[in-house]
């Protein structure tokens, strides 16, 4: 259920809407859409290798405060209208968060 109201699915949905909002050309979009996905695999790739070592547990309270506060980072650009510059780098950070951290606790690794 964490995994599901973390907000991933709805990032990674709308993610070329998100960068078009904050300014982004299509192109730029796309190319930052296609760094989210590389640090995707990266993370979750990282992810198999140490959770065993660390836990779920730890993990997942790591995991939770990260991709908040990426997400709080991410709100703000949109009320403040500025820093989008950012928007890339907290979005970025909000996936390996979310890969190496929560999202890898749902693998099936044994503890």
């Amino acid at each position: 259920m964490f995994n599901q109201l973390s907000g991933i699915n709805a990032i990674l949905y709308y993610l070329n809407d998100i960068f078009a909002y904050a300014g982004f050309n299509k192109v730029s979009s796309d190319l930052q859409a296609v760094a989210i996905g590389g640090t995707n695999l990266i993370f979750t790739m990282l992810a198999m290798s140490v959770i065993d070592r660390i836990g779920r547990k730890t993990l997942l309270l790591i995991g939770s405060i990260g991709t908040a506060a990426c997400l709080g980072g991410v709100a703000a650009i949109f009320i403040t209208q500025s820093h989008q510059n950012l928007l890339v780098w907290l979005l970025v950070g909000y996936i390996a968060f979310f890969c190496l951290f929560a999202g890898s606790c749902h693998l099936g690794f044994h503890q």
